[in-house]
């Protein structure tokens, strides 16, 4: 059985995952277990730079929205976001490419929300409707707003 503790010590100090294979192989012990190891447990490896990242990242959680058009726009914000990573591979930019135009293909195609549904509450188009039931609407306007000041 392989010294986990020691194959991570070996590969932060820069070993990679074939040579740790090879020197560690055994039931259990692959070039691909040992990478799915160091993904999971986050251990930290040494870039290109000479400087140590913990590789990827968790970003904080953060609430889904319920649309595809918000989920698209929070999306697009995080990519922007990426973008302005210093010494970005070609790899990764093409990803963010990808990315960004899968989000722009959503915001083309998604159903688009109705003119009368606004999310601070309902619009309602007056001139569709009779003056009778805007006076209907007005009333329980100022019924509503009557019982709320009584509640409060």
């Amino acid at each position: 059985m392989a010294d986990w503790q020691q194959v991570r010590s070996e590969y932060e100090q820069g070993a990679s995952l074939r040579q740790l294979a090879e020197k560690y192989a055994g039931p259990g012990i692959s070039k691909s277990s040992i990478g799915r190891r160091a993904f999971f447990e986050q251990w930290k490896v040494p870039s290109k730079h000479g400087t140590w990242d913990s590789g990827t990242p968790t970003p904080p959680p953060v609430p889904l929205p319920q649309n595809a058009i918000d989920i698209s726009n929070l999306l697009m914000s995080h990519i922007s976001t990426a973008l302005q990573q210093p010494a970005l591979e070609t790899r990764d930019i093409k990803s963010l490419a990808d990315a960004l135009s899968a989000c722009t293909k959503v915001l083309i195609t998604a159903p688009q929300p109705e003119q009368g549904e606004q999310e601070d509450g309902l619009f309602i188009p007056l001139d569709r409707i009779s003056p009778e039931t805007r006076m209907e609407i007005r009333r329980l306007l100022a019924l509503d707003a009557q019982e709320r000041a009584q509640v409060s």
